[in-house]
């Protein structure tokens, strides 16, 4: 078909031309000349007795390598975007978290630095208990020692759930799906 194409190259042809001269039923070459002419920006005229013609222009073969190049690439970056996206995520989470980090520890130790200034000149006291420990959760050695956590009301998330939420979400949306879809079915009947 492409050969049948090419041999006639900047002219019109009908699917009734390429058939015969390639052998091939008519029915299948219009079809075939239909997504050819789709993927190689063809143009088609129509003739005043209803016949359909084609007008493929030059060089049909590296329009169609160029057409198949496009959708591979497509495909490509289909199959690719969805991990990329997901990793653009994470890393911005994780900056985020590491910059919050890297900032209260700064403070920390400027805190540190400051009550070590005020104890050599006589004023004494720690404001390292000022910082907002249990904004972070639970300390992960409170099972040595007793500690005055307070957990976080039912539905109200700590700082660190709020910025996963924010980030990523709260779960699956569809998870109660069938029911509320079969209350609302109810609710209508």
């Amino acid at each position: 078909l492409l050969a049948a194409v090419e041999r006639r190259a900047g002219g019109r042809v009908s699917a009734a031309d390429i058939a015969a001269a390639a052998g091939l039923d008519l029915q299948e070459t219009r079809r075939a000349l239909l997504v050819l002419a789709r993927l190689v920006g063809a143009d088609l005229q129509v003739a005043s007795d209803g016949e359909l013609f084609f007008v493929f222009g030059e060089d049909v073969k590296r329009r169609l390598r160029r057409a198949s190049l496009r959708a591979r690439a497509g495909e490509a970056w289909d199959t690719a975007s969805v991990p990329l996206f997901w990793l653009l995520r994470a890393s911005f989470g994780v900056a985020l978290l590491s910059s919050l980090t890297i900032a209260v520890t700064a403070i920390a130790a400027l805190m540190a630095s400051s009550s070590k200034s005020d104890s050599d000149s006589g004023r004494g006291g720690s404001s390292l208990t000022m910082l907002p420990y249990n904004m972070w959760g639970p300390h992960p050695l409170d099972i040595f020692y007793y500690s005055r956590y307070r957990p976080t009301p039912e539905g109200e998330l700590g700082f660190l759930q709020s910025c996963f939420s924010l980030l990523f979400g709260d779960g699956d949306p569809n998870a109660d799906f069938r029911r509320r879809s079969l209350a609302a079915a109810a609710a209508l009947i």
